[in-house]
């Protein structure tokens, strides 16, 4: 019988499993996973250090993976990978080392955080957030009242600060980025976020890289390029790289970021291998370049893609942006495509417009206040990035990553006639419709 193996258990391992089963009901399926829990959804796990249970809901029992045929092997690590001898040598949940044959292999180890390399990394409430087990630890450890630095700005690193906030925790933010969520927003986008979660009481220190940990046993202060910092505990959350060293060791080619290169298909460059999720370089349709897309939702369509041509199936992934939306602080926000800082890197020519929409000086008024940054390729006036903050971002996000896909141009937003009602919208003219409109009279 025809097997596959799946290494690695979060949500494009468990897509592959389940689109190789939707595809084939008849071969055997072995997904492996070195955590206690499979296909949780790693996203919420800045919310499980709220300690409120309902987040606790996105752990898949194995019920769910009996009910489907799917054999699952928790808390086992893969340790070797022959793929001339098509066999994976592993350590099981009872430490014990075994090897099993494969017809097909999908990878899906997803990434590694980035470490800080420093003096005293290994003391005590020194916390990453990367499993379920990382969240309740630091559930379990963080007291009210208590001072607590986060290193990095990215949405994991706010997420957290905003749980911990609200937890009665008094929270520094430091990071070496110039802005916070630079790598997601432009400057300008990032300030005003930056600004809003100020206003609550978080303190947020940009440009500024840690030197060391100091305490004895357990961290109390962090030395920082501008100066020394006093607190009782620490997260990490520098972001994360592409978690492919048994990729590389087994012989399989990686792209320029440390991801595993695949084609549409999902396929790897050695045959009958394939790889999903955030291990994995993607084809930005953009910037027409391999880079690591890391998002849920991609991880799941590249999985099920993965699973089903595993086990026989034809499937292709489609064109692939970045598509990014949550809340912070009370504010919807969403970056979709590429920044313009992005775009100057290419060498792309860009037209960009930065709108704030105030109440009553949107046609026909609006009471939400919302800022939005529209950017077009200035070649082909072809929509290839947008940023906003505020009310229905991540819808409106979702409208402007099809319009990029499409490469829908910027007189084709500027008069797309979007629904109104009274009850369910504030303005008869959308916001992005405005802005683009706006854009294209400042060119006409």
């Amino acid at each position: 019988m025809e097997r596959i193996i799946i290494v690695g258990g979060g949500i494009a391992g468990v897509s592959s499993a389940l689109g190789a089963r939707k595809q084939n009901q008849e071969i055997e399926i072995i997904l492996i996973e070195k955590e206690k829990y499979a296909g949780y959804l790693r996203d919420k796990l800045p919310y499980i250090i709220s300690g409120n249970k309902k987040y606790y809901d996105v752990i898949p029992t194995i019920d769910y993976f009996i009910k489907n045929r799917i054999n699952v092997l928790l808390s086992s690590f893969v340790k070797k990978i022959d793929l001339n001898n098509k066999k994976i040598t592993f350590i099981d949940s009872e430490k014990h080392e075994r090897i099993l044959n494969f017809t097909k292999l999908i990878i899906a180890t997803g990434t590694l955080p980035v470490k800080l390399n420093v003096r005293g990394c290994e003391l005590k409430n020194i916390f990453e957030l990367k499993t379920l087990e990382d969240a309740i630890k630091i559930k379990e450890s963080v007291i009210k009242n208590k001072k607590v630095i986060i290193i990095g700005s990215g949405l994991v690193a706010l997420e957290t600060a905003e749980v911990l906030f609200k937890r009665g925790c008094k929270v520094v933010i430091v990071s070496p980025e110039k802005e916070i969520l630079y790598k997601i927003f432009d400057e300008k986008f990032g300030q005003i976020i930056r600004e809003k979660i100020e206003k609550s009481g978080i303190e947020i220190i940009t440009e500024n890289r840690v030197k060391a940990f100091y305490g004895k046993g357990k961290v109390e202060a962090i030395e920082t390029e501008k100066g020394i910092i006093p607190c009782d505990y620490s997260l990490l959350a520098l972001g994360v790289k592409p978690n492919t060293d048994l990729a590389r060791e087994a012989g399989i080619p990686l792209g320029k970021y440390e991801g595993i290169i695949v084609n549409e298909r999902m396929e790897t460059e050695r045959e009958d291998v394939y790889a999903a999720g955030d291990c994995v370089e993607y084809k930005n349709f953009i910037t027409n370049e391999e880079t690591p897309i890391q998002t849920t939702t991609l991880a799941f369509q590249g999985g099920e893609i993965a699973g089903k041509n595993a086990a026989g199936g034809n499937e292709k992934i489609g064109r692939i942006i970045s598509n990014i939306c949550a809340k912070v602080f009370g504010s919807e926000i969403a970056s979709v495509g590429i920044t313009c800082r992005e775009a100057k890197n290419f060498k792309k020519k860009i037209l960009s417009i930065n709108t704030i929409f105030n109440k009553n000086d949107q046609p026909i008024y609006t009471k939400v206040r919302s800022y939005i940054n529209l950017i077009f390729d200035g070649e082909n006036k072809k929509l290839i990035g947008a940023q906003m903050i505020g009310k229905r971002a991540g819808t409106w996000g979702n409208f402007l990553a099809l319009a990029i896909i499409k490469e829908v141009k910027i007189d084709e937003i500027a008069y797309f006639c979007n629904s109104y009602s009274p009850f369910l919208e504030e303005t008869v003219v959308a916001g992005v419709v405005a802005a683009a409109k706006k854009l294209l009279d400042s060119i006409c």
